[in-house]
């Protein structure tokens, strides 16, 4: 497969790709993570603007995983900086292609159990911490526009591992458990 780049950001490349005489461009870019951060009876999110839409979401901590950083560090590192959160437990729900068609890259979700405040955090500029109680679940993954498909694709992620949240968030569990039932 042939391949040139066509343009470089900080943030992806794009590259243009021949294929059985085909052209393809295809964006690069490094993975991402999101993290659904639990502490005490919440869920804690991020309110932040989004440029490709140009309004507010309410989403899971995450960004991008650096050069040799790895998913699970690159997740702890976006807990701590948009939510000012250390977790006692850290665990992986899976994994996804955002868009395979067009993208290269992987989203990897993480799940925050019992999460405590660092001390004197300031969260990043842009950034404001959200609570979300277990009834509010449904309501903010399908009834709150706009409906953010990344968030519902790693929300289902989290809804598999869900009897993990049963010993310290059994309120959770189920509100996550009745998305899939």
């Amino acid at each position: 497969m042939n391949e040139n780049e066509l343009l470089r950001t900080p943030v992806f490349n794009v590259v243009e790709r021949f294929f059985k005489g085909q052209q393809f461009c295809l964006l690069k870019n490094r993975d991402w993570v999101n993290v659904f951060a639990f502490s005490g009876p919440n869920l804690w999110l991020v309110e932040q603007k989004r440029f490709g839409g140009e309004y507010l979401t309410v989403e899971p901590a995450g960004g991008l995983v650096e050069n040799e950083q790895s998913n699970k560090d690159a997740a702890k590192e976006e807990l701590q900086e948009e939510l000012g959160l250390v977790a006692a437990e850290m665990v992986h729900a899976g994994s996804f292609m955002p868009n395979p068609g067009l993208m290269n890259n992987n989203c990897h979700c993480y799940i925050a159990i019992d999460c405590e405040p660092i001390v004197n955090h300031s969260p990043e500029e842009g950034v404001k911490p959200v609570s979300l109680s277990s009834s509010e679940l449904k309501s903010w993954l399908f009834d709150t526009p706009p409906v953010h498909g990344l968030v519902i694709a790693s929300a289902l992620l989290v809804a598999r591992k869900a009897s993990l949240l049963r010993r310290h968030h059994p309120d959770w569990s189920e509100a996550f458990r009745a998305l899939v039932d």
